[in-house]
């Protein structure tokens, strides 16, 4: 007999995990003797009530814990809608730890079904982000853009030639395919760029003026190598790095996706619409990209996956002859080649600041004793990949790779024309 309501479908569904959990509890396999035999058995137990109870998507088998199960564990329905064959039930647990979970069902020939769940650890009614509001006006039309390093070089929009052969860094040769996303409407002319999957945003410290974006991505090898905004009219002739207020360029992706949105907006979003669009675009086929609503039905943001999935990726605006924005540009980094070269330098007499601006804040810190000479190599951003002393015969007196310390190497004698040889990852240019 088809189950009836959503919440029926919930209350058997919860019935059957506390079932299948606490069989485990007190069955002859111990998650501590052998994990995968464990998982397996959990599986095992789980699978019949996956077929069950939900459509087809929800895998629970890699959820487990040892202190309650994973769904049905002390949870109160909170709040339920239903519309057009969708409901969303949102239940609070006060089990182990507290926490929310929405539940998305839909109802099939046989009844109702769950779909998926989101669960969260604060109050999904209350703001994705909190404090965001009160950061729109950190953002300024006047504040300054730091200039590009030399270790950069880039051709933002060369990206998004379509068509357009490049070889890649690992010497493939493929094509960029440019997939325009649409429009979306900032309206505070505050830009956040950030990860749909967390819970923390950044304004930028420039603002730009309010106005409808256009969103594109440029795709190479079923990945997006680049999120583009066109901000305005125009060819940008210089890039700057796009910094976040007392932050640098560079964001943090834990969730395999970063997203460009008006972070005036953002801030009125909860935080179950957050987790319900970030939902909604894993589901989407690879790559993944589209605009971002949230519910509203005006666009007012663009997300897309990033690259080779997690990591930290630059963003950098794109400025006119006027120095105004005109592009924004998250850059994957797949399109990019990477330079590496050797650095030479005299043994200096005292401390010294190698002068290449590829190589900014490193400093080499020389000392001299009776019998031994020392350099201690200061590399704060971790440019140096190797460090070698040779004298003026090319002669090796000192190898950090042989030695296993870049940071500190001891030569016998006293210096007499020797160079030091610095071999380093020296940026990066685009292909």
């Amino acid at each position: 007999m088809p189950i009836s309501s959503p919440q029926d479908r919930l209350a058997a569904f919860w019935t059957g995990v506390r079932t299948a959990w606490e069989g485990m509890q007190g069955g002859d396999l111990d998650l501590n003797d052998d994990f995968s035999a464990f998982f397996e058995g959990w599986r095992a137990a789980i699978d019949p009530v996956e077929r069950e109870h939900t459509t087809g998507t929800l895998s629970i088998g890699s959820s487990y814990s040892g202190f309650e199960p994973p769904y049905g564990a002390s949870e109160e329905i909170i709040d339920s809608q239903v519309e057009d064959g969708v409901a969303t039930v949102v239940t609070r647990s006060t089990g182990a730890r507290e926490r929310y979970q929405e539940y998305r069902l839909v109802d099939e020939a046989d009844g109702w079904r769950i779909d998926t769940v989101s669960t969260m650890f604060s109050d999904p009614f209350g703001p994705a982000i909190e404090g965001l509001a009160a950061r729109v006006d950190e953002a300024t039309l006047d504040a300054p853009m730091a200039p590009l390093s030399p270790r950069y070089r880039l051709d933002g929009d060369g990206l998004f030639t379509p068509g357009r052969q490049v070889t890649l860094a690992t010497g493939e040769q493929t094509v960029i395919e440019v997939r325009e996303l649409g429009g979306f409407e900032c309206r505070s002319g505050v830009l956040t760029v950030f990860d749909l999957g967390r819970d923390d945003a950044e304004p930028f410290a420039r603002r730009v003026a309010p106005g409808t974006f256009t969103a594109d991505v440029a795709i190479v090898e079923g990945r997006v190598g680049a999120l583009r905004v066109r901000l305005a009219d125009g060819d940008p002739v210089a890039w700057h790095p796009a910094d976040a207020v007392g932050a640098g360029n560079v964001v943090g992706v834990d969730y395999a996706n970063l997203a460009v949105i008006d972070l005036a907006d953002l801030a009125e979003v909860s935080l179950r619409v957050k987790e319900a669009a970030y939902n909604a675009w894993t589901q989407l086929p690879s790559p993944a990209a589209s605009l971002l609503d949230f519910s509203t039905g005006r666009p007012f943001g663009a997300v897309s996956s990033s690259g080779w999935g997690d990591g930290s990726y630059p963003a950098f605006w794109g400025v006119d002859a006027s120095g105004t924005p005109v592009r924004l540009l998250v850059d994957f980094q797949m399109l990019v080649r990477v330079e590496r070269g050797t650095i030479r330098v005299p043994w200096p007499a005292d401390e010294f600041v190698v002068p290449d601006p590829r190589l900014e804040g490193v400093v080499l810190r020389p000392s001299t004793g009776l019998l031994r000479s020392r350099l201690e190599v200061d590399d704060e951003w971790g440019f140096i990949e190797a460090v070698r002393v040779v004298d003026d015969r090319g002669r090796v007196l000192a190898d950090s790779e042989e030695d296993g310390d870049l940071s500190e190497l001891a030569v016998k004698g006293r210096p007499s024309n020797w160079t030091i040889e610095l071999d380093a990852y020296l940026g990066w240019q685009h292909v």
